[in-house]
């Protein structure tokens, strides 16, 4: 048996011991199970078959408490729900929808790409996160999205037409710990701080050149133009949906 890595809880665990839990199918009562445990040697191997006792199954049961209130805390905001989040679904890897509004942020590109890094204003944006994969879109208004929202392609490079963004490699990794408001402000983080690289598809995200765009904003503090925002088939009900 191999040495595993759990970074929710930050550290390598080896393996010191198993169990193994053979049922009765002729017995309907509660005695039903036989659990026994066995020590794991140095080389992987189970030494020492014994009945599991009443101490080793209370370790087991407070470990298995504490992996569930760690689990339990994901996704869960601080206080009240943000007013931004438009949508929670705490299962599995998690889905959450949410928007922000027009502001300045920080853009770095490739140097193939012949931009400058810096500063620049960008549209009120759409962000969904599903399966530890990110999409965004662009809005034209900072006014809370409905269903039926229209939504707009995001102005940027590295995003596919679906809206889901290449990340390369980026390490996107987000432990069970997190809370709404941190895995919102992570998954900002991992895209802003990304390096926009090239486009992805045959067609520009925006109605005209995307390099000029970017090379007319960083730096010069110019309100973002909401006229080259290219609509989206999308409305946020396919979102939720998809």
């Amino acid at each position: 048996m191999d040495e595993i890595r759990l970074d929710e809880f930050g550290a390598v665990f080896h393996p010191i011991s198993a169990l193994l839990v053979y049922q009765n199918p002729n017995d309907d009562s509660d005695h039903k199970y036989y659990v026994e445990h066995f020590d794991i040697a140095l080389d992987g191997r189970p030494l020492n078959a014994y009945p599991l006792s009443i101490q080793d199954a209370a370790r087991l049961a407070q470990s298995l408490n504490i992996a569930q209130v760690k689990r339990e805390k994901y996704l869960r905001p601080t206080g009240l729900l943000p007013a931004n989040v438009l949508f929670v679904d705490t299962t599995c890897n998690g889905t959450v929808l949410w928007f922000t509004k027009a502001m300045k942020v920080p853009l770095y590109f490739t140097d193939d790409l012949g931009l400058e890094n810096g500063i620049a204003s960008i549209p009120p944006m759409l962000w969904k996160v599903k399966d530890q994969q990110l999409s965004v879109f662009a809005l034209k208004s900072e006014r809370r999205p409905n269903l039926g929202t229209r939504l707009y392609r995001a102005p940027f490079f590295n995003i596919h037409s679906n809206g889901s963004v290449c990340m390369g490699s980026v390490d996107t990794s987000i432990n069970e710990q997190l809370c709404l408001e941190d895995f919102m402000e992570k998954w900002q983080e991992f895209f802003f701080n990304s390096r926009f690289s090239h486009l992805l598809g045959e067609d520009s995200p925006i109605n005209g050149n995307c390099v000029q765009l970017w090379a007319d904003l960083v730096g010069f503090g110019k309100p973002f133009p909401m006229e080259v925002l290219k609509t989206h088939h999308f409305k946020i009900d396919d979102l939720l949906k998809s």
